[in-house]
């Protein structure tokens, strides 16, 4: 029969390898998300990520004990390096250094919060642990993921032409239906000419009564003088973009191409300094993106956390015992 301290002890290496691993995976899937740019990558994850909370929440309820908990805390959010080991050795990356110890100092900060709310606590309270340890975790990640994704694309040079225009065409891709809100009908995949001409549409008939006061009613007017004001004022607009781009518009060059052409084309002429602080500015938004994202797994979480616990407890894994503790008041 396999002593008490023995089982508990096969108890706690099962639990900590099970956190290595998802930790390690969470490694494994962020960086695969960087080299395919595949959302499937991305969502792997999350969902690597989401368990490895649940699994770092359950940790906090059986060990309260900082001393035991926080080493055992952070030999499980080392391997988050693992897929990036190339970026530390033999040439030392040392944004992605500073984002591991931070990623290590928030997972051991908020295991630390959690347990001291398991101590102070009378009853078990599996979610509010969750609840309090999670946010401080799921932050130290995050500026851990920004920072790694910076030194992929930016310190290491990975954003090339290919990559670049992936990575934009699924950022339109993704702001299709908020344009469609702005201007019904607007597809990057339609001709510059046609984009213009379809802007232009909308625009003559959300400025009805501007054209009123001009005298002209463009819904009573026949279709060849609707066509006529359409046409010219198209080429205009057209005109008025030659002369801020400082060159001429290619009619059938798809929107999403001209788009992404005169954005490069702008990031080129910036002044080193410059680009260096829009790609700070870039990793920032990147940042609170994803920790937007980040509240919405918090629930999950919470609600993961507590109904695994009481899994194990029907199980047997665990058990909620009491004690009583005796402490010192000073009585005036």
């Amino acid at each position: 029969m396999i002593k008490e301290a023995t089982l508990k002890k096969i108890k706690l290496t099962s639990i900590v390898i099970i956190g290595v691993a998802l930790s390690f995976f969470t490694s494994h899937f962020i960086y695969r998300a960087f080299i395919t740019l595949d959302l499937w990558m991305f969502i792997g994850g999350a969902i690597t990520a989401l368990l490895f909370f649940v699994v770092l929440s359950l940790e906090t309820l059986f060990l309260p004990r900082t001393a035991q908990l926080v080493p055992l805390v952070v030999l499980q959010t080392l391997p988050i390096a693992a897929a990036f080991v190339s970026y530390l050795y033999p040439d030392l990356s040392t944004i992605i250094l500073v984002g591991l110890v931070v990623f290590v100092f928030f997972a051991a900060w908020g295991v630390k919060r959690g347990a001291t709310a398991v101590r102070n606590s009378l009853s078990i309270k599996a979610a509010q642990v969750a609840h309090i340890a999670v946010p401080k975790i799921a932050v130290g990640l995050l500026v851990f993921g920004v920072l790694a994704a910076y030194t992929h694309f930016f310190s290491f040079g990975n954003l090339s032409e290919e990559v670049g225009k992936e990575i934009f065409d699924k950022t339109l891709n993704a702001s299709v239906p908020a344009v469609n809100v702005w201007m019904p009908g607007l597809s990057f995949d339609m001709g510059v000419y046609g984009a213009i001409r379809q802007v232009s549409e909308i625009q003559l008939k959300r400025s009805k009564f501007e054209l009123l006061k001009q005298g002209v009613n463009f819904d009573e007017l026949p279709p060849s003088a609707q066509k006529e004001l359409l046409d010219k004022t198209s080429e205009e607009v057209g005109l008025a973009l030659e002369n801020l781009l400082g060159h001429e518009i290619q009619a059938d060059q798809p929107l999403r191409d001209a788009l992404y052409l005169t954005l490069t084309e702008q990031l080129s002429k910036l002044p080193k300094t410059v680009a260096i602080i829009a790609q700070v500015i870039a990793a920032l938004a990147l940042f609170y993106v994803l920790r937007f994202i980040m509240w919405i797994l918090y629930i999950p979480v919470e609600l993961l956390t507590f109904v695994l616990f009481k899994i194990l407890l029907l199980l047997g894994f665990v058990e909620i015992a009491t004690e009583q503790t005796q402490r010192e008041v000073v009585v005036f």
